[in-house]
């Protein structure tokens, strides 16, 4: 155990002990929850505007309120929402950029007993279709541009766009006209409907997240609770703050980062929120100076881009304390460059989501530095972390599964969705995050894959799911895979690579196609294609492995699964000779296992995968014409640990081969998820044995015609060999080139 996290479980241990500032006890779940606080939103706001009444709340342009405004003007509006009918469980839609409007409506919402139903500002008219539809809410407060989208087609909801570019009392004035401040507002109870959060599934349209009162208050407190633990640490050091604490509002209030660890987390310390109406590094830079900001939190494409910023040494900056980022990964590059970079501020990571109402785990401070890889501890005592195995079981340190976090900040259920809430809510109460990890003996919690196909750009989910639909929606397209791709500033981008354009067809039609993929009953998706070739050739889907992200079915797995059931077994599957379509993961892992073996050791085999792809990328668009497709589906979506993997199984086959005296021509094509590392392959593969990627001759290969038939088109075969008898001017000089000062000796390939 680190220093700071001996020195932080003591403190801990005074704030909740016997005296200490906050009170735990369980709920009737048994989960740990703070009994001296508020359990509700509006007995929140009211005792911790008391409180901080005096202190500076919301900065916003030349506009300045304290808490006790916001207290004041929040009932106002509360009364006024009361008037125009909003009574006890209500939905009402907030559909607003950042603004002191949006933060006086959530507030007023509560008190008046409705459902604070948080509308993402980004969406485009059909995905407010979508929310609004579900969720059906009786009014919705917006802005103009906002108000523009929701009208296109919103129309079962009351819209009142304000002009919040006015100072707030003029802003929310047409809700407060009829406000009658005599008007009783109704009691609400920890238990009851408190927000709706949207949240971006991987079966692509938006899911309503709901949660109660007391798992909203819940999520705040374990941010409070860290807070006040390292405030009991600094004041020990004799390092007690010494200015107000005041924070840059960057980051969305509908996000659930915006909501819950910035903006009511702020109501308890007496922060000080100063906001942007938009991101841009230039204003936030300027703010910074101007307010003295001293907390800065934004996913980590924000604090990149202050680092990056030409003028940022032009600013003084000595103010941040600490820089924060969530709702995405950070590249552990980063937590180095930012000490050099901000050498005032103290860098931290925090996991969770809508689901976990932003709790699950936080890193910080030296203990971030040491382990810039981990998420965190789990955020005690408040929450639990777990990881999950077969049947939710419980699995030991090291060990990789399904994260899985229990907490009283846990959303209630999916609303109007049982089904979704099922697969993601365990019976003992974990919420199932999707994502794949493991705790080390300190509890770290280390994420390693993605269980779901979600996309996380900038700190937004994307649904890999959505963005094929629309894929499937252009006529030419007859399946596609869309996958994350690595990206610098954004962390992650969606890119695709259809697998079989459908040219020189102009369109399909079938009962599947515009639902996009299928999903089989063990989850197994599948594409409209291949369902239907399937359909056709008798092949049953069940028993096709599939080669596309997250092992989705695709029609070249069925062309497959039909060859090998009308040709006889091979004698043994390292000696097979046939021609197989590989997809890049397969192919790059087979290209890794034999490019290894010309001592390749002044990077790993992970790092040389990046170079690899780009190569194969390059040299098949100089090699294929452009009459012809290719059998190779360039997503290159999975963990890289699994192209690893796909390395050491083609060892395995091609030192069976040797063993078995096939000489050089042994060829597979072997794709087992898991993962693993490239041990030693000096002793598998002898010199001067090296890579050979053949591509061979166009084939007719399957597609699906305009009237349901199928037809066939030109295709390339790739095989990989252990043949080194030519060398192709394209591909090979490509992968030479790529590899040029990362060998000891040559490499050889031939197509």
């Amino acid at each position: 155990m680190s220093e700071l996290d001996r020195r932080y479980d003591e403190e801990l241990a005074r704030v909740i002990g016997p005296g200490g500032r906050l009170v735990i006890g369980k709920d009737e779940l048994g989960r740990a929850i703070v009994t001296n606080f508020p359990a509700t939103l509006p007995t929140f706001f009211r005792a911790f505007c008391a409180l901080n009444g005096a202190n500076e709340a919301v900065v916003a342009g030349d506009e300045r309120l304290t808490f006790a405004d916001l207290d004041r003007i929040s009932e106002r509006l509360a009364h006024g929402l009361a008037a125009q009918g909003i009574a006890k469980g209500d939905r009402v839609g907030i559909a607003m950029r950042n603004c002191p409007a949006w933060i006086v409506s959530y507030m007023a919402i509560l008190k008046a007993g409705g459902i604070a139903t948080l509308l993402n500002g980004w969406w485009e008219p059909f995905e407010m279709e979508h929310a609004v539809v579900l969720t059906a809410p009786k009014l919705i407060i917006t802005d103009p541009p906002r108000a523009k989208r929701l009208q296109e087609r919103c129309k079962t909801s009351e819209i009142i766009c304000l002009s919040i570019e006015r100072p707030i009392e003029e802003a929310i004035a047409p809700l407060t006209a009829d406000a009658n401040d005599e008007t009783a507002l109704p009691e609400v109870s920890p238990d009851d409907d408190a927000t709706i959060l949207f949240t971006s599934g991987s079966t692509g349209e938006a899911k309503g997240a709901l949660s109660t009162h007391r798992a909203v208050t819940t999520g705040v407190y374990a941010y409070s609770t860290g807070l006040i633990v390292l405030l009991g640490i600094l004041t020990q050091d004799g390092k007690a703050p010494t200015s107000p604490a005041r924070t840059l509002l960057s980051v969305p209030l509908f996000h659930v980062t915006g909501e819950v660890p910035v903006m009511l987390n702020s109501f308890v310390i007496g922060r000080c929120m100063v906001i942007m109406p938009k991101w841009d590094a230039t204003e936030a830079l300027r703010l910074i100076e101007k307010e003295k900001v001293t907390y800065f939190v934004g996913v980590p494409t924000m604090s990149l881009e202050l680092m990056n910023h030409p003028d940022r040494h032009k600013y003084d900056l000595s103010s941040l304390k600490d820089i924060t980022a969530g709702g995405a990964p950070r590249p552990v590059s980063h937590v180095e460059r930012m000490k050099h970079e901000f050498p005032n501020a103290q860098p931290a990571l925090g996991y969770g989501l809508t689901e976990t109402n932003a709790t699950g785990c936080a890193n910080f401070w030296s203990s971030y530095a040491a382990k810039p890889a981990s998420t965190g501890r789990a955020q005690k005592p408040l929450v639990e972390v777990a990881i999950l195995g077969a049947g939710d079981r419980p699995l030991a340190s090291g060990e990789a599964g399904e994260i899985g976090i229990r907490t009283a900040a846990n959303i209630k259920c999916y609303w109007r969705n049982p089904d979704a809430t099922a697969v993601t809510l365990t019976p003992n109460g974990y919420v199932r995050t999707g994502d794949i990890g493991y705790l080390d003996e300190q509890g770290y919690l280390f994420i390693v894959d993605r269980k779901k196909e979600i996309i996380i750009r900038g700190g937004e989910n994307i649904s890999a799911a959505e963005v094929e639909a629309e894929c499937y929606a252009c006529p030419s397209v007859a399946e596609a895979a869309v996958f994350g791709a690595a990206d610098e500033r954004l962390g992650e981008v969606a890119a695709t690579k259809p697998a079989i354009p459908m040219e020189p067809f102009r369109e399909v039609r079938s009962p599947e196609r515009n639902f996009g993929p299928a999903r089989l009953a063990g989850g197994t998706t599948v594409t409209p294609l291949a369902r239907r070739l399937a359909g056709e050739g008798g092949i049953d889907l069940a028993n096709v492995k599939g080669s596309g992200p997250r092992g989705r079915i695709v029609a070249a797995d069925v062309e497959g699964a039909k060859k090998t059931a009308s040709s006889p077994a091979p004698a043994s599957a390292a000696l097979a000779a046939i021609p197989v379509i590989l997809t890049a993961d397969v192919a790059i892992g087979q290209a890794l296992a034999l490019c290894s073996e010309a001592n390749a050791t002044q990077k790993t085999a992970l790092e040389l995968a990046d170079v690899v792809v780009k190569a194969w990328a390059t040299a098949l668009a100089r090699v294929m014409p452009s009459e012809h497709t290719t059998g190779i589906a360039l997503a290159y979506g999975k963990s890289r640990t699994i192209i690893a993997d796909a390395a050491t199984k083609s060892l395995t086959a091609i030192s069976a081969a040797r063993r078995e005296g096939a000489g050089g021509n042994a060829s597979s094509a072997i794709s087992i998820p898991g993962v693993a590392g490239i041990a030693s392959v000096a002793d598998v593969l002898t010199p001067p044995q090296t890579t050979l990627l053949s591509i061979g001759a166009p084939r007719r290969a399957p597609v699906e015609a305009p009237d349901g038939s199928v037809q066939f088109v030109s295709m390339m075969t790739v095989t990989l060999s252990c043949d080194h008898r030519a060398v192709d001017a394209a591909l090979g000089a490509e992968l030479l080139s790529a590899f040029k000062g990362y060998v000891e000796q040559p490499v050889t390939m031939i197509v």
